[in-house]
């Protein structure tokens, strides 16, 4: 998603388990300013189970200001 100014992305890793058990997912929010694919880490969020990424949980406030929320 961007707002002109700068991009956010979100990727999602499964978590990997050793044992026979219910696993969640991790969910890296990401952020770079447009024309550069230099990625920033905004926050990581571990979720019990994988869940869809809703996009309205990544607003813009302004050109430079934006926050994103899970769980």
């Amino acid at each position: 998603m961007t707002n002109g100014s700068f991009r956010v992305w979100v990727l999602q890793y499964d978590e990997q388990s050793a044992f026979p058990a219910p696993t969640g997912a991790y969910y890296v929010f990401q952020s770079a300013v447009n024309g550069s694919d230099s990625w920033n880490e905004i926050v990581t969020f571990r979720h019990d189970d994988a869940v869809a990424i809703a996009r309205d949980h990544v607003q813009f406030i302004n050109e430079q200001v934006g926050y994103v929320f899970m769980g």
